[in-house]
């Protein structure tokens, strides 16, 4: 019985990751803490959700457990350019609609990516030599 109620007791203390929104107003900047529902930028512990017809600019490293672009349903065009890294990044979502852009020659790198049909992932131009260059590794199914 105290086995049980010990268990039950480490779940409980078990922290849920924080739902945080884009809802802008102030600029497009995602460190802008003013930006986000939570009034703060959003960390390695935040489940983010960028589901407006928003053009998101990240210009310094950014951090999320998730990240969802857009909305099932295809009614918002978000866009988020990383302009810089990813310090810590989770699995990341980009529904119908919407775009992740990669305007930088860092390695990004994410724990999964989904995208949905009529998603867009784009790597902007890395110069002269290297253009539009995206590369992807596939752990699992490939459609």
């Amino acid at each position: 019985m105290l086995l049980i109620a010990a268990a039950c007791g480490a779940l409980a203390t078990r922290a849920r990751a924080a739902a945080v929104s884009w809802v802008g107003g102030v600029d497009q900047n995602w460190s802008s803490a003013a930006n986000w529902s939570s009034a703060q930028v959003p960390t390695s512990a935040d489940d983010v959700v960028i589901d407006t017809n928003a053009a998101v600019v990240a210009n310094s490293a950014i951090s999320f457990q998730s990240l969802t672009l857009g909305d099932p349903n295809g009614s918002a065009a978000a866009t988020l350019t990383i302009s810089s890294s990813v310090a810590s990044g989770g699995g990341v979502t980009v529904d119908s609609g919407a775009t992740l852009v990669q305007n930088t020659t860092v390695t990004l790198t994410f724990a999964s990516v989904n995208v949905a049909a009529g998603g867009v992932l784009t790597h902007a131009a890395n110069g002269a030599t290297r253009t539009a260059v995206l590369n992807l590794n596939v752990t699992g199914d490939f459609n």
